[in-house]
């Protein structure tokens, strides 16, 4: 996609909870049990480009007992914090419990599922790909109208706000993340994937989240932008593997 820094996209409005999976049951009403996982995409792209991470899940068999959702958004007008509330107002008006759900999420689209939860929603797990939890890079290009990459900045209001919110501090506990760096011509690792830093989306910056994991792959030149592996499955099977292990855990609990 090509992007026009001189001329501000066409408004988007739309906002999406797509069923990606449905239980063969009667529809569970807000007082029964149901499971969930709901995917997030990231900054500048839509639904879609999760195709082949949702692919991905779907193969891992006990996902088979959860409700499988994607929340589809506008990325350029709309900040996280905005967006979450767009996705708390979609999965209002289901008639599901969503207090057994699993957030699966790369890059802005962490920072949703974190709003979210601060905003009060229960979970059981958060995983994170390429999340800038402390920020994007400081050289990346600003568009002046682009209300969603400004939400990610270091020192933007609303991660500031997110950081020091409460409830966000007390649930880093089911916070798993993921974030790639690269080893150059040289042999040397390089602690970003050219967007957002490793310790950005490891999550250093907070204290207490469950666990995280750098992976780094081999550099293939100035264009090889590895933060988009985030959404490739066959640079993520430790994401995978991690993500069989909960709904396991989950089966036997």
């Amino acid at each position: 996609m090509t992007i026009d820094d001189k001329k501000s996209p066409p408004i988007i409005e739309a906002a999406e909870l797509i069923p990606i999976r449905c239980l063969h049951e009667p529809i569970n009403t807000k007082e029964q049990s149901s499971k969930h996982i709901i995917i997030l995409h990231g900054w500048n792209s839509g639904a879609n480009d999760m195709n082949k991470m949702i692919d991905a899940l779907l193969q891992i068999p006990n996902v088979n007992n959860y409700y499988v959702w994607s929340f589809s958004y506008e990325t350029w007008r709309t900040g996280f914090d905005k967006a979450a509330i767009l996705l708390e107002n979609k999965i209002d008006q289901l008639p599901l419990h969503f207090n057994n759900t699993i957030f699966f999420t790369y890059s802005m689209g962490g920072l949703i599922a974190r709003q979210l939860i601060a905003n009060g929603m229960q979970c059981t797990a958060l995983i994170t790909i390429c999340t800038p939890h402390d920020g994007i890079l400081p050289n990346i290009p600003l568009l002046p109208w682009d209300k969603g990459e400004k939400s990610m900045l270091k020192d933007s209001p609303q991660l500031i706000a997110l950081k020091n919110h409460p409830r966000d501090i007390s649930l880093r506990n089911v916070f798993y993340c993921f974030g790639f760096g690269y080893i150059n011509n040289e042999g040397v690792r390089v602690c970003d994937d050219k967007i957002v830093s490793l310790p950005s989306a490891l999550a250093n910056n907070l204290k207490g989240i469950r666990y995280s994991l750098p992976l780094y792959v081999r550099d293939r030149g100035t264009l090889d932008l590895h933060h988009l592996k985030g959404m490739d499955p066959y640079y993520c099977t430790s994401v995978f593997q991690l993500i069989d292990s909960l709904i396991n855990r989950e089966k036997t609990a």
